[in-house]
């Protein structure tokens, strides 16, 4: 059996944000897999082969749902009682596996010094405020710039090592990333991937 999951924001599901209380996170994200599964999942006894698979942030997404990390650490509960999907998990499949959901994460890396660390901070701050995390910027990103032709030609881009690149990029694929960045809410999802923790 295979379970296919829009995670919350994300493709056909709901886009609720901020003004309702919603902060996009892999922890998030992990915690709706694992509700997913222990919900829909034959029971415990008989269900000990799940392989999660994910592409890009859903790889990380796969990995935090697999090995239970979207469980506050500082809990004193039992973190294993809480992670359905820990004791199940068998594989992981991670394609084009993200780095984070945005690019500070480069600056955890070592060989940037202190002055460093500051300028690209800087360099962030000024992105997230005037590019990445600007509502108004990215409503009009997703309603003016992104059209089915640009899709077509991204997801082209990214299978032209496939012989049958131009059969894989088809009508249903591209409208499963163009109907999801028109509907609303979208533009807030965005947002918050692009800055979040």
């Amino acid at each position: 059996a295979v379970h296919a999951i829009d995670l919350l924001g994300q493709g056909l599901s709901a886009k609720p944000g901020k003004a309702d209380g919603v902060q996009y996170s892999t922890s998030r994200w992990a915690q709706q897999v694992d509700t997913y599964a222990r919900d829909n999942l034959p029971s415990a006894a008989n269900n000990n082969h799940v392989v999660l698979m994910g592409n890009s942030i859903g790889s990380l997404v796969a990995l935090a749902a697999a090995t239970g990390d979207f469980v506050n650490q500082s809990s004193t509960d039992d973190t294993t009682s809480k992670c359905y999907l820990r004791q199940h998990v068998t594989g992981i499949g991670m394609f084009n596996c993200g780095i984070g959901m945005n690019i500070r994460n480069i600056l955890k890396d070592p060989k940037w010094n202190a002055v460093q660390r500051y300028l690209l901070n800087l360099t962030f701050d000024f992105l997230e405020f005037f590019i990445f995390g600007n509502l108004s910027l990215m409503t009009w990103f997703l309603d003016k710039v992104v059209t089915r032709e640009l899709i077509r030609s991204t997801l082209t881009e990214l299978y032209k090592c496939a012989a049958n690149s131009q059969e894989i990029v088809d009508d249903d694929l591209v409208d499963s990333f163009y109907i999801p960045a028109k509907q609303a809410g979208s533009a807030e999802v965005l947002c918050q991937i692009l800055t979040n923790n």
